[in-house]
């Protein structure tokens, strides 16, 4: 396991990062493990970012619990409009699927 950089910011798994990059680039591609490293404490960065401009969303409103659109409302705010409307569509997919499933 490579030594833990930037303070206190927990890395990502390894494996998961992993995917995920392997997903976003064509086959022939290869990456260093440290390039994977910094990808990873990259993302964490960025979810530890989001996570907390949407507590900041849920503490102005007198909420506790984060939801998702509390999440999408912190990207909206944080100006990553490139963001906003591809995971937007993406939730009501889920939401939309998971009204389609039996209720147990």
């Amino acid at each position: 396991m490579a030594p833990q950089r930037r303070g206190k910011v927990p890395s990502l798994p390894a494996t998961n990062v992993s995917k995920v990059i392997k997903a976003a680039l064509p086959p022939e591609t290869s990456v260093s493990r440290e390039a994977k490293d910094e990808v990873a404490a990259a993302a964490s960065v960025f979810i530890h970012f989001i996570t907390s401009g949407a507590l900041d969303y849920c503490h102005a409103r007198k909420k506790s619990t984060i939801t998702p659109e509390d999440v999408l409302e912190a990207i909206r705010e944080s100006e990553l409009n490139e963001f906003f409307e591809p995971l937007q569509q993406y939730l009501a997919d889920i939401k939309e699927e998971a009204a389609k499933k039996p209720k147990k």
